[in-house]
């Protein structure tokens, strides 16, 4: 894990020519806004180089605060589906 800049504009290089930026966000899983640009490449590739200037300054991350991280804290309560996903009554559902 590495720690950068924090940076304002969030962008996904679809590939390379079209770009995604993401439009700020609350914190709900699976809601995302944002603005496709296609056939842009000029500008994909200005993303891109602006990303690999980001890693590059980036410094490894020495002591992760785990309580700071969401994916730990619902891995640590897990959400009850009520569904009972046990590998060993997998065949039973199935069979």
């Amino acid at each position: 894990m590495f720690i950068g800049p924090e940076v304002k504009d969030h962008f996904l290089v679809a590939d390379s020519k079209s770009y995604i930026l993401s439009k700020p966000h609350g914190p709900i899983t699976g809601q995302r806004t944002g603005e496709l640009h296609e056939n842009e490449p000029e500008k994909a590739a200005k993303i891109k180089e602006k990303f690999e200037k980001l890693l590059t300054n980036a410094k490894p991350l020495e002591k992760v605060d785990w309580n700071q991280d969401s994916l730990w804290k619902a891995l640590q309560k897990p959400f009850n589906w009520k569904v009972d996903t046990h590998a060993s009554h997998l065949d039973e559902e199935f069979a």
